[in-house]
């Protein structure tokens, strides 16, 4: 726990199972010590498949090597890097209202 956290008497790790109106079982995880920035990572399994989404990167660059394995960039630092389009997007269809 970070010191911090406790003191204001928050939480600053939490898992969340939820059952949705059609059954679909949803899990969230979420950690605000995170060392690597703000980590999003999406799966979504079905009988017919599966879909997962993630990170934003500056590039789409992975380095696969024998000595340190498979690494890539870090994910863009803040939210508004990661969510100005969408910022932008829930802005503009407000101010349309």
């Amino acid at each position: 726990m970070n010191n911090e956290i406790t003191e204001i008497e928050d939480i600053d790790t939490t898992m969340i199972m939820m059952k949705m109106e059609n059954d679909v079982l949803a899990f969230i995880d979420n950690c605000s010590q995170c060392c690597y920035r703000h980590n999003q990572r999406e799966k979504v399994f079905g009988s017919k498949g599966m879909a997962s989404f993630g990170n934003d990167f500056q590039s789409n660059i992975t380095c696969s090597t024998k000595k340190y394995g498979v690494s890539d960039e870090v994910a863009l630092f803040s939210l508004l890097e990661r969510y100005m389009d969408a910022y932008k997007k829930e802005i503009k269809y407000f101010i349309r209202g």
